[in-house]
C-alpha cells in the first residue's frame, strides 16, 4: 500500500544513519520479509546540537587563552566525523559522553608524566576499534592508557 511505501522510505534513511557500516544492516529480503520499517530505530550518536552547545559552555568557562585553545584543538581531533587517523576512521564521535575540559586536563597531565604521546594513543585506539567501541565516555578510553 502507499502508507507502507512511506513507512519504508522514510525509515530507510534513519536506519542507513543509525548502521552506517553496511555489513551490519539486515539484507534486503530479510527487511522485507520482518517488516522491519516498524522496528525501533537505536542509535548512540549524541545529539549533534547537544554535543556543540556542551563544549560551547566548557569552553566558556575555561579561564586560559591557550587552554582554550589546547581543549578545542583536542575536542576537533577527537569527534570530527570526516577525520581520519592513518587510514582507520574515527569512531569516537559515537561516544555517549563527551569529553569535558577537566578530563581533558587530566589526560594530557597523565600522558606528559609517562611520556605518551596523543598520537600513539590515537593510533592503538583506530587499531582495533571495536574493543574500545565498548566504552561509554571519551575518558574511559583515554584513561587504559594511563
Amino acid at each position: 500500500t502507499k502508507e507502507i511505501q512511506q513507512k519504508i522510505l522514510d525509515y530507510i534513511p534513519k536506519y542507513i544513519e543509525s548502521q552506517p557500516d553496511k555489513k551490519f544492516r539486515k539484507n534486503p529480503e530479510a527487511f522485507f520479509n520482518n517488516e522491519s520499517w516498524n522496528d525501533e530505530i537505536i542509535t548512540n550518536k549524541i545529539n549533534k546540537n547537544k554535543l556543540i552547545e556542551y563544549y560551547r559552555n566548557e569552553i566558556n568557562n575555561i579561564k586560559t587563552e591557550n587552554g582554550k585553545s589546547d581543549y578545542k584543538g583536542i575536542c576537533k581531533v577527537v569527534f570530527k566525523e570526516t577525520k581520519q587517523f592513518g587510514q582507520k576512521l574515527y569512531f569516537l564521535q559515537d561516544i555517549q559522553k563527551p569529553l569535558s575540559f577537566k578530563e581533558y586536563e587530566y589526560i594530557r597531565s597523565a600522558f606528559r608524566q609517562k611520556e605518551i604521546s596523543l598520537e600513539n594513543v590515537l593510533e592503538k585506539i583506530t587499531e582495533k576499534p571495536d574493543y574500545y567501541k565498548n566504552k561509554e565516555s571519551v575518558f574511559d578510553i583515554f584513561k587504559m592508557f594511563f
